[in-house]
This record gives structure tokens, sequence and C-alpha cells, in this order.
């Protein structure tokens, strides 16, 4: 609704926002007479109750040309005397309601275009409605007082238009419009929906709840806000429905985090104690021994969630790794992380607080209707105005009481809200301490594997300086024994038939210990040589 321009016809651009295909609707059609308010509750009393289910454009069309739309003429002409009281006309007040079929957007209207056009018209129902749907960010209640306009037979009129916020399922429209002269009630509600669902053990539809409650009141005229504060305890169901699901989500989110981490304490505690038991008994290896192997893997694989098979379980080779908390289930992720959660939790706060923001505006404009006496013009005799008056302050008085207590609930779910937003605090700081174990347990392992492959390198080389000594010691023997050996030297007393040792062994002796002393001495002096450079470049 533009601020320049108050006018109510649709025009081309409001018909391109919008979509049109044929569905289910239902008209419901209620009056209430001063004379006779209980009969008229009963669908018997003509005139009183109609409820039609209608979906085609020629059900429509014929619905159309019986209704009587409202007049830009008063109900009662004016006169300086009120006459007698027992010859005044009846007071009198009706809804008409149409409830649109939940279609698969707001935006795609549930009639024909021209049904829609024809609607409009008939029931005087404003353009304003077509902006706050194509608007669907954000809820809205707004109201427009319209003047009398006898150029385009447009009676005395307030115009009310609600729309819920699209951020979730179910959302819906309203406009309603309502002449103070007839306290008449034009209204359609946008995406009813018409299937059951189980409310308080009854399955009811959006439809039968609506009716069920204009059929109950029991005030003397109906209160132009009466379908807006209906429409405010559909979105508040709604809400409600909204925080207690997200409350549960993150009950359960602290439950699993709380769970995870008793299981991995519970586990490494186990583990602890098994570990030292068994370093105290340190049996040596039997089958006695293969067998506690295998009973503390199948221990382990228990706590851990495993399930290890029948061949497996008594192998000793199972050990340790089996012990390991680690698992494919832990590893994954869960569906909803704490960031989205507190991201949707955000954003409902946000939206409650939209609609707490408008049950102010109606809370405050049910005052500001006291305040202009409801619109109704003083073209009426006294008696008759005043029972109108007396009526609607009286019905307004229970509408501003209701609204006050849904901006106490709204309260309520706000705080609600607030507290699953802290507590996420909390939940995120035990996930990120989760992860952070998680961290701890890789790089714990990883540094056991690197100081596994450390020792056994370790051995290794000691090993192989072994070898080295050893070859050390032995090659040199050997190369002297085999270069004394070779024919260039004759030695005395090898003649046939005699076995004489040299008296020149000792030089055998002497050159073997002189190389063997020379080699081992130059490797230690390599050695010592390297050493002392790194610790220069160490210390430096």
């Amino acid at each position: 609704m533009s601020w320049i321009s108050q006018k109510s016809e649709l025009d081309k651009h409001d018909r391109e926002l919008l979509r049109f295909s044929e569905a289910k609707n239902e008209v419901f059609r209620i009056r209430k007479h001063e004379e006779d308010r209980e009969g008229c509750l009963h669908a018997g009393e003509e005139h009183c109750i109609e409820e039609l289910h209608l979906r085609y454009e020629d059900e429509w069309g014929l619905w159309i040309h019986r209704f009587e739309g409202p007049s830009v003429t008063h109900s009662y002409p004016a006169a300086e005397d009120d006459g007698p009281a027992e010859q005044r006309a009846e007071v009198s007040s009706g809804i008409n309601l149409i409830m649109g079929g939940k279609t698969s957007s707001l935006s795609r209207m549930p009639f024909s275009e021209n049904t829609f056009s024809e609607l409009m018209r008939k029931l005087k129902i404003h353009r304003s409605i077509v902006r706050a749907i194509n608007r669907n960010t954000s809820c809205t209640f707004s109201r427009i007082i319209l003047p009398l306009d006898d150029k385009i037979s447009c009676p005395r009129s307030i115009v009310y238009t609600c729309r819920t916020a699209e951020s979730w399922e179910d959302d819906m429209a309203l406009s309603v419009t309502f002449f103070p002269d007839t306290l008449t009630t034009n209204a359609i509600w946008f995406g009813c929906n018409f299937e059951e669902r189980s409310i308080n053990g009854y399955n009811l539809t959006d439809s039968v709840i609506i009716t069920s409650r204009l059929r109950e009141f029991d005030g003397e005229v109906f209160h132009p806000m009466m379908l807006p504060t209906i429409f405010a305890e559909f979105e508040r169901d709604r809400h409600i429905n909204l925080v207690r699901k997200s409350n549960t989500q993150f009950v359960q989110k602290m439950i699993d985090i709380e769970s995870r981490n008793d299981t991995y304490y519970g586990i490494q505690q186990i583990q602890r104690e098994i570990r030292r038991s068994m370093e105290k008994q340190s049996p040596p290896p039997s089958r006695t021994s293969s067998f506690f192997n295998g009973m503390k893997g199948r221990v382990g694989s228990f706590l851990s969630g495993k399930t290890i098979s029948t061949s497996s379980t008594f192998n000793s080779s199972v050990g340790t790794e089996t012990l390991r908390p680690e698992s494919n289930e832990e590893d994954e992720e869960d569906d909803e992380t704490c960031a989205m959660l507190w991201i949707k939790i955000s954003h409902l706060k946000n939206g409650l607080e939209n609609w707490k923001t408008q049950l102010r505006k109606m809370f405050d404009h049910t005052q500001e209707l006291e305040d202009i006496d409801f619109g109704m013009s003083r073209n009426t005799p006294t008696e008759v105005w005043t029972s109108r008056r007396d009526g609607l302050k009286e019905c307004g008085g229970r509408i501003r009481e209701r609204l006050r207590d849904l901006i106490d609930e709204y309260d309520d779910f706000i705080r609600e809200c607030d507290h699953i937003m802290e507590g996420m605090s909390l939940a995120t700081q035990l996930d990120l301490n989760h992860i952070g174990r998680k961290d701890a347990r890789l790089n714990e392992n990883i540094s056991r594997s690197s100081l596994a492959v450390a020792e056994t390198a370790q051995r290794d080389g000691s090993l192989m300086k072994s070898i080295a000594i050893l070859g050390m010691i032995y090659l040199p023997a050997t190369f002297v024994c085999t270069f004394f050996s070779m024919g260039f030297f004759q030695w005395r007393g090898q003649g046939d038939g005699t076995t004489t040792v040299s008296p020149d062994l000792w030089v055998f002796g002497l050159s073997a210990a002189a190389f063997t002393l020379l080699t081992v001495g130059v490797f230690l002096a390599c050695t010592m040589r390297g050493n002392r450079m790194r610790a220069k470049l160490h210390i430096v």
C-alpha cells in the first residue's frame, strides 16, 4: 500500500504479481441479530449461517451473483428525534468470510483471475493484500481507515491487512474490510489448510477451527478485529511449535555431546586400567596371554561400539589396536551442526520479535477504534448507535485481553529462544573441546607411531654400527692373511715332507694389528669430528 495513493481497486501491475489456479475453497457467512441471538447461532436459521464449498469459476459466478455487497447508504436515515425505542430497527452484524485453499505459495491464488477480480470488487477487498503477499520476507499488520466516497460507491470502511512470514511452512494472509455503518465484515483468508490434523485428540482443519470459533462467539456484535485476532492465534500456534522443536533439537544436541564425552572418558579409563593390569602381570607368550589379549580386544571393541568376528576375538594381534575408541560412527558429522541450529534459532527469535511488534499494533488499534467510536456514523438513532458501540466495546475488551496474553506469551517464547542461544555457546564449546580431544588423540597416535619408527631406526643403526665395527676388526687381518698367502713370497722351511712354523709369524700379527688400529682410528676420528661439527652448529 502506497502512502501517496489510497486507491483500493486492483490494477494491471497487481495482477502481474499473482498466479491463478482453481483449487478448493470454502465460504462461510454468519449473521447475529439482537432480537434472537441464540437462534442465529444454529445452522437451521435462515440468513444466519451459510457454509459452502466452491472451486470452479461457474460455481463462484453463481455465488457472486447472489451476494449482496455493501451499500453506500446508511442503515438509518438522519433524524432529529430518535423516536420510541420499540420502533427502532434491530441491531445486527455479520461476517462474510472466504477461506482460500492452501497452494504451493500464497502468490498463487486458488481462484481464476476473473473470479479473484470479482471477489475483490464485490467484497470491497483492498488491493494492499496483493502487496503484502508479494512481500513475503516479513510479517505485517496494517490498517487503513477509508472515508465515505459516493463517487465510486464505496462506503465508509476500515481495512486490515495481515501477513505471516514465509520463512516457515504454513504461512497465511488475511484481508478484512469492516463497514461500520452496517457492522458487516468481508474477508478473504489465504492459505487455509483443508487437510485434517490431530489437535487435542480431534481431527480438525483450519476452516473448522475458524468457523467453530465464530459460531461459539456469544457477544452482541462481531468486532472488526475478531478475524485478525483469530489470525494471530493461528500464528501463535505455528510459532510455539517451532520454538518447541528448536528446544528439543538443542536438548538432544546437548545430550549427544555429553554422551559422546562420557563414552570417551569411560573408554579411556578402562583402557588405562587394563593396560596397567597387563603391565603388572607381563606373562610370557602363551595361550593364556593370547586369551587375555583377545578379551582385551573384545572389551575395547564393545566400548567403542565396534563388532568383531568370532574368528578374530581370541587373536592376540587384536590386542592394543582394538582398544582404539575411534569408530566410523563417531567420525560421522551430525545432521545439523551447532552453528546451523544457532542460525535457525536466531532467525526464529527475530521472527517472534517482528510478530510481537505486529501484536502491539493490533493492541493499540483496539483502543484507537474506541477513540473514534469504531468509525460509526452519527446518522443513526441514539439507541441503536449506543447499543452498537457498547457491544463493540465489550467485544473489544475481550480482544484486548487476548492480545495482551499473546504478547506475554511471545515474551516467554523470546526468553526461551534467548535461553537456547545462550546454551548454544556451551554446546559449541563442548563440541570444540570434543574436536580438540579428537585432534589430541590423533596427534598422540602419530607421536606414538613416530616414536616406534625412531626406536626401530635406532635399533637398526646400532646393529649396523656393530656390523661395521666387527668388519673393521676382521677385515685388516683377512687382508694381511690374503696378502702374505700370495705366490710372491717364499717362506723358509717349506721343503718337501717338512712342517715348519715360520719364525716370521710375528710379521702377520703385527701387520694385522697395525691395519686394524689404523682403520678403527680413522673411523673414530671421522665420527668425533662429525660430532664436534654438529655440536658447534647446534650451539650457534
